[in-house]
């Protein structure tokens, strides 16, 4: 704010012009910051601004019609896929190591909007696990990462 010679932020009491935050002390969601700034003639103004804090960590894709994503990753083990599809959809879902044991196996399972599959794999060894999703002609395969 121009001319101020003071500043406020709430929440965090910093007294600079500008301030950076980031999800510590916050977490992820819309988060307000608001900035009291005082002129040399004793008045104050007051902003207010919205962050929204998202999760990046996962990974985002199609197959075939149904989007997916897996979060977080890399993950300790236990992560999650979720599903979305505007019609009724079947994916086959498929983790193995990269030796190609497979560990976790669902055949056809039916996604007809939203779908969360919970994962809990943290008894694996750290290290790098495929992904594979599969849809009538579709086949995708992403890379999950355990790390201990």
């Amino acid at each position: 704010m121009q001319g101020a010679v003071s500043y406020s932020w709430a929440p965090g009491g910093q007294t600079s012009a500008t301030i950076n935050v980031d999800t510590t002390g916050f977490g992820l969601g819309v988060h307000d910051f608001t900035i009291h700034a005082t002129g040399s003639n004793g008045c104050i103004t007051t902003a207010t601004i919205s962050a929204n804090f998202r999760d990046c960590t996962g990974i985002e894709d199609l197959v075939g019609n149904i989007r997916f994503s897996v979060y977080p990753n890399p993950n300790s083990g236990k992560f999650a896929v979720s599903f979305g599809s505007d019609s009724q959809e079947e994916v086959s879902l498929r983790i193995f190591s990269q030796s190609g044991a497979t560990i976790v196996q669902y055949d056809n399972l039916p996604v007809n909007g939203s779908m969360i599959k919970s994962f809990d794999l943290k008894n694996m060894a750290a290290g790098t696990y495929l992904l594979q999703l599969e849809n009538n002609h579709n086949r995708v395969v992403r890379k999950i990462m355990i790390v201990k």
